[in-house]
């Protein structure tokens, strides 16, 4: 489980500041979703989990207890006002993070999504166990 998650992100200029930090906590849950969650089952190209009852979504139980946005600002001189687009950096870093606190508290570094507790059990297993 996820405790805290802190989303930077670089606005430029932030016109709206309060939005620039709303898109920054969407697109970092978004992410942890696609990295613990999401994943698409597919058996000779069709869809075998193409219901929200079997396709495995986030849900706000599995939300960090604390969500910190950040937004740094540079303006961009090519920008309107000096802005940059927000959106999309909020969960950049988000799988990376993820991954990197699994290897530095159990060893083992998970290399595909999403990353589920299955994955790091075998992961361990080779890692304590690795074949001959």
């Amino acid at each position: 489980r996820v405790l805290s998650l802190y989303s930077v992100g670089d606005a430029g200029t932030a016109i709206n500041p309060r939005h620039c930090e709303q898109q920054l906590i969407g697109g970092a849950i978004a992410h942890l979703g696609q990295t613990l969650f999401e994943f698409l089952s597919l058996e000779n190209g069709q869809i075998l989990n193409g219901t929200l009852l079997d396709y495995q979504i986030a849900s706000i139980r599995d939300f960090p207890e604390t969500i910190k946005p950040v937004v740094v600002e540079v303006p961009l001189e090519s920008g309107p006002f000096g802005a940059k687009g927000v959106g999309e950096t909020g969960g950049l870093t988000v799988s990376a993070a993820i991954a990197n606190a699994v290897e530095d508290a159990l060893g083992v570094r998970i290399k595909e999504l999403p990353i589920t507790p299955e994955k790091i059990f075998r992961a361990l297993a080779l890692h304590i166990h690795p074949p001959r």
